[in-house]
């Protein structure tokens, strides 16, 4: 049994940026047909590169100076962030995972792409038994490969923002991101919902103490969440299909941070300082069958199939840091031009298109 070839697409369905096609191995749906056991691990080890880039994704591009409009002037923005890969989270060794139904075929081949790893296959894994031995299909081991990286070129992973901002009373400011459930053929349903608000501290602060300051200052906090859902049609070995198939995945991030910005004609630089966190919650749920043993001999067998319920399933804070960003705001009349760059968990770029009327 294999799953559909779009199924690394389904898993990595929040970069909108990115081809589908760039997806396309069925590979992923082997770890399934292997050993269910094995699956989370695997796809935790594999995908962690990519929620770690969706999650800063979320938390980004939230602002861009230290000001706050005046009550009810608003901006409509679009940005995307790029996280930048390092090298240690493109390739993870397979004999560190803990698997156990699962071994390499050649113990001098352990090293395996991530996501976002070079564009080789991976290493080839025999299928074991509950006993720990290799499952017989006629005379040969049953084995897997595991899945390839997207390129060594693509070293980022991108993720959208699409929010609203408003001015409020007394130097506060409301921000929603939201939209709606859109599912566009064969790629799912996913929405996106969050909110957020910044202020200026020194506007409690005297009239004096706000003159003296040559700078503007804000304190922003946001939230947002990315949600995806995509129905399988993955057959068995007789073909049969379970209705029961989907993927499931939730994308749940918190940005907190200072900013301090100086405008200087059209341009206003600004620095900033902060901490995010972002939890993932992505499975594949369903019923789905696998190689669990085979019937015969030792050198010899005929496979034995069986079924496996929700056989991926992750729930973990894959970023969880402190950050600094530096960035320039351009405003030309209505329209805003943004970009930044940050250091945290991934190094990552901003850019922005906003368009806004009133300060």
């Amino acid at each position: 049994m294999k799953l559909s070839t779009k199924v690394s697409a389904l898993l990595l369905m929040s970069s909108m940026a990115c081809s589908t096609s760039s997806f396309a191995q069925e590979e992923i749906g082997q770890l399934i047909a292997g050993s269910p056991e094995d699956a989370t691990a695997l796809a935790k080890a594999y995908l962690n590169p990519f929620f770690k880039g969706v999650g800063l994704g979320l938390n980004s591009g939230w602002t861009n100076t230290g000001s706050v409009k005046q009550l009810g002037k608003f901006e409509f923005r679009v940005g995307v962030t790029g996280a930048i890969i390092p090298g240690k989270d493109k390739s993870f060794d397979v004999t560190t995972l803990g698997l156990k139904r699962l071994r390499p075929a050649d113990p001098a081949n352990v090293i395996s792409p991530t996501i976002a790893g070079e564009d080789v296959e991976g290493p080839t894994m025999v299928v074991l038994n509950e006993n720990g031995q290799p499952i017989k299909n006629g005379t040969q081991n049953v084995t897997i490969k595991l899945p390839q990286g997207l390129n060594p070129t693509q070293s980022a992973i991108p993720a959208p923002q699409l929010q609203a901002s408003i001015g409020l009373v007394k130097g506060f400011e409301a921000t929603v991101r939201y939209l709606p459930p859109i599912a566009p053929p064969d790629f799912g349903e996913f929405s996106m919902i969050g909110g957020g608000i910044k202020f200026q501290p020194l506007r409690f602060a005297s009239k004096k103490v706000n003159k003296l300051v040559p700078f503007d200052l804000a304190v922003a906090l946001g939230w947002s969440q990315f949600k995806y859902t995509y129905d399988l049609e993955v057959k068995d070995h007789n073909g049969k299909i379970y209705d029961d198939q989907k993927v499931e995945a939730k994308f749940s991030g918190i940005n907190a941070e200072a900013i301090l910005s100086k405008k200087i004609l059209l341009f206003v630089p600004f620095v900033a300082v902060g901490y995010q966190t972002s939890t993932t919650d992505a499975g594949i749920k369903g019923t789905y069958e696998y190689a669990s043993g085979s019937t015969g001999t030792s050198t010899a067998g005929i496979v034995n199939y069986s079924t496996t319920k929700d056989p991926v399933s992750i729930n973990e804070k894959y970023v969880n840091n402190f950050k600094a960003s530096a960035g320039l705001t351009v405003n030309l009349l209505l329209f805003r031009v943004y970009g930044s760059y940050t250091l945290g968990a991934y190094n990552y770029v901003n850019l922005g298109l906003g368009l806004g009327f009133g300060k």
